[in-house]
């Protein structure tokens, strides 16, 4: 198993759960387990606790691949060019969470419903841009 499937693996049955466990916690806690960043503690964590303060949050922060863009060095992926592991960074109402690719076709993401779901790429709202992290 490579850290995504290990990662994937280890939240499958985790319930949503604001601030602990929702679509900004879930990558940039992958983020920081694949790159040995420190966004979770230092940019997110303790932030919100309930839908309200994290709207609040949201529009406070601005979007969420900033952080990530801000800390690893980055670049844009056209959608023909997928990889697994790159960064989707999507929008919709005030939020600009981000999944993960897990192949060619699914991505990562956590939603209020169901926690953990894989699911194809155009269920996603918006997709604004793909960033891989460049090794």
């Amino acid at each position: 198993m490579d850290v995504l499937d290990t990662y994937l693996e280890r939240y499958k049955e985790t319930p949503f759960k604001w601030s602990k466990f929702d679509c900004t916690t879930f990558i940039i806690s992958y983020i920081d387990d694949m790159y040995g960043t420190t966004l979770l503690r230092s940019s997110v964590e303790g932030r919100y606790s309930d839908f309200r303060t994290a709207v609040a949050y949201a529009l406070s922060s601005g979007k969420e691949w900033l952080y990530v863009e801000s800390e690893l060095p980055t670049q844009t992926v056209k959608i023909g060019n997928l990889q697994r592991g790159d960064l989707v960074c999507y929008s919709y109402e005030c939020w600009n969470p981000m999944a993960v690719m897990v192949d060619d076709y699914r991505v990562a993401v956590v939603t209020i419903k169901n926690g953990l779901e894989i699911t194809p790429l155009h269920n996603l709202q918006g997709v604004v841009k793909i960033i891989r992290v460049k090794e």
